[in-house]
């Protein structure tokens, strides 16, 4: 049982990462973001914003207050308890007020941070498989980006990898390759070499 879970587990990232492959390439980047200056003591979380004139969607980032004594996101070290507020409120989705003004996800409901662990040189986001279930390729982007740019705006100084139940999920490059490199390569690394491999 447990092998067959397994195999459907890697059907179902090995379908995602295709779709952002194919999908990435043929379409147009979200439009680029137009952000404020983010609040002091704040997480920046990014959800996606359908036009009301179009079908098209681009991603909306909102801004929260950090909780820092909230227990329920301290890590090890304490450091990155910024990042992991901000990844479960993403998986959270958008709040009744958001959801007024038209800020939605293409995150599934029922999507959960299973674990974060914190190493000395590096972080690991590990999700539900339910990160990757269901909608079509643009779904799936629009996912991805909205996982990649909360993770980039709310990260210190170390690389950040994600996992699907245990299991990485590989990034699409610009070129339409899959690589291993982590979602997050740190702040020491330059702009350039972060956005060799991002899907935006």
């Amino acid at each position: 049982m447990k092998f067959l879970h397994s195999l459907q587990l890697v059907h179902k990232v090995s379908i995602f990462v295709l779709s952002l492959i194919v999908f990435g390439c043929s379409v147009q980047p979200t439009e680029q973001l137009s952000e404020e200056k983010a609040p002091e003591n704040s997480i920046s979380i990014y959800f996606v914003k359908a036009d009301k004139n179009s079908k098209d969607a681009s991603l909306q980032v909102v801004y929260r207050p950090l909780v820092s004594t909230d227990s329920s996101v301290k890590t090890e070290t304490n450091t990155n308890i910024q990042l992991k507020q901000a990844l479960n409120s993403l998986l959270a989705g958008p709040t009744e007020e958001e959801t007024e003004k038209n800020i939605g996800s293409e995150i599934p409901e029922g999507s959960k941070l299973l674990q974060f662990n914190e190493s000395k040189d590096k972080i690991t986001v590990n999700l539900s498989e339910k990160f990757v279930s269901g909608g079509g390729s643009r779904s799936m982007l629009l996912r991805y980006q909205q996982l990649e740019q909360t993770i980039q705006k709310n990260s210190q100084d170390k690389p950040v990898f994600v996992e699907i139940e245990g299991k990485p999920l590989k990034r699409a490059g610009g070129e339409g390759l899959v690589t291993d490199d982590p979602i997050y390569k740190g702040k020491n690394t330059s702009a350039s070499e972060k956005d060799t491999h991002s899907v935006l």
